[in-house]
């Protein structure tokens, strides 16, 4: 099935007695059968799969009514159970002359997923993120976003994604409407479709109160606010976020932890940082980097089930030490 976008999967036992007669190949060509087309279709990354059923399915009042039936609820099955893959990092390394920033770091993060990206100060943490940001020439390995390597295909890899970097530069002079104004038409947005999303972010970071105030005279954390909402504005797949919640007051993170956890549903979300309750609030997998390397990848649960005595603290020092 490879390079095939679409599947008709139209091949069954369906004559009523010969699934009277052997109930068995009904069950093998009806159930299996399209269990077997969907794997396959999955594994090949096709895009849609029709699947032809049957009337005889509503009321399965005999064998091939009964195999349709359960054929149907084996596509729904996994069709709630596969894992859209959004990110895949493989061998990620960074050299500045003689010295490896990142070295040979893999993880995939799945749609739907928070993941946690960890580390000590000058781990390696925002050089992988800026790597696969497109801000940082790769020294080796390969990264892929929503199927589209980010070497090849680098303008549409960034399309895909809203980056909050640290720090969150922005134009101090530009007051905050006046700066996602001008980033969405960077974007490629336009007319009404433009107008609605900025007012989504501003309504979505609460910045209703600095529109018209000059991003240079803003708090720290509303700085930090603005530039999470330029990153979403787009509404992209994938969300990089770097510290998002520095600066913020503890009203202000719960807002934000709550925004991302609302977001995640339908999208791929990295969240660098050193704040292991950040962690526990949002993320639902960490992975934690230490001299250019990752030391853990699983969940929090698991992560703190490592600590003698529950504290996260006390791992993330035995897992970064050195």
């Amino acid at each position: 099935m490879e390079g095939v976008d679409y599947v008709f999967h139209a091949a069954a036992l369906k004559q009523v007695p010969s699934c009277e007669f052997h109930p068995l190949e009904a069950v093998k060509t009806n159930v299996l059968g399209t269990e077997n087309v969907l794997e396959a279709a999955v594994q090949s990354k096709v895009k849609r799969v029709i699947v032809l059923s049957t009337d005889k399915a509503v009321y399965p009042i005999n064998a091939m009514g009964i195999s349709k039936a359960m054929m149907e609820r084996v596509i729904v099955a996994k069709g709630r159970n596969v894992k859209e893959t959004m990110i895949a990092i493989k061998g990620l390394t960074k050299d500045f002359d003689s010295f490896r920033a990142v070295d040979n770091v893999s993880f995939n993060v799945e749609k739907g997923e928070v993941l946690g990206f960890l580390g000590p100060n000058g781990a390696g943490k925002s050089t992988t993120m800026k790597m696969l940001t497109g801000y940082l020439p790769i020294s080796g390995g390969s990264a892929s976003v929503c199927g589209k390597d980010i070497t090849q295909y680098p303008l549409e890899v960034k399309s895909k994604i809203g980056y909050l970097p640290e720090g969150a530069p922005l134009y101090g002079d530009m007051t905050t409407i006046g700066f996602l104004d001008f980033i969405a038409e960077v974007r490629g947005l336009s007319g009404s479709d433009k107008q609605a999303k900025v007012d989504l972010s501003i309504v979505k970071l609460q910045l209703e109160s600095v529109m018209n105030q000059p991003i240079e005279t803003l708090s720290k954390g509303f700085k930090r606010r603005v530039g999470f909402a330029q990153a979403i504005l787009h509404d992209p797949d994938i969300l990089i976020l770097d510290e998002p919640t520095d600066g913020l007051d503890p009203n202000q993170k719960y807002q934000v932890r709550e925004l991302i956890k609302e977001m995640a549903r339908d999208k791929a979300i990295i969240i660098s940082t050193h704040i292991l309750e950040e962690v526990e609030a949002v993320c639902s997998r960490a992975v934690i980097i230490a001299a250019g390397s990752i030391v853990f990848d699983d969940t929090p649960e698991k992560l703190k089930a490592k600590s003698t005595n529950g504290s996260l603290d006390q791992v993330f020092r035995e897992l970064t030490h050195h």
